[in-house]
């Protein structure tokens, strides 16, 4: 019996080589590095084909929680600061019909942002406590795969009929 040869390929049948298709006999060409985030993650561990670790902690989700209540803060002291400054202009519009018909405008659009801001403002709370809230599952989710490790003290179980690991 006589072994089989492959066929050789024909020149029309053979792709000629190109960047995006190579010779086989020539190694493809790198990879660009990928950017690494801003996190500080290390670009010496890569988790699947050219991806960055990312490191998460629960602080990271308490971090976060902080800083939406700061700039909840921040927000509504700028924003008080703004509409003070509008409202220091005075009656700027004048007296003629187009100036009543700017007034109420502006006052309905200053109202109506100022409504905005002020629901805007009032998330902020509610997802600083739901980030709380990941930071917990995050803690419970790392506590559950802790405890559900082997014990290294723990020796195999062998059945006591036949001496086989059961």
């Amino acid at each position: 019996m006589s072994t089989p040869v492959p066929p050789t390929p024909t020149p029309s049948s053979t792709p000629a080589p190109s960047p995006s298709n190579p010779s086989p006999s020539e190694p493809p060409p790198p990879r660009p590095a990928p950017p690494f985030p801003a996190s500080g993650a290390s670009p010496a561990a890569p988790r699947g084909p050219g991806l960055p670790t990312t490191e998460v902690y629960g602080s990271t989700f308490t971090k976060a929680a902080g800083a939406l209540l700061a700039e909840r803060t921040e927000l509504a002291t700028d924003i008080r600061r703004i509409l003070d400054a509008i409202a220091a202009l005075g009656d700027f519009a004048g007296t003629d019909g187009t100036a009543n018909t700017f007034r109420k405008s502006y006052s309905t659009a200053l109202n109506k942002a100022e409504t905005y801001v002020e629901a805007l403002r009032d998330v902020y709370p509610a997802v600083a406590d739901r980030l709380d809230d990941m930071k917990t599952s995050f803690d419970v989710a790392n506590w559950a795969t802790i405890e559900s490790l082997p014990e290294v003290s723990d020796p195999p179980k062998l059945s006591p009929k036949d001496g086989k690991l059961t």
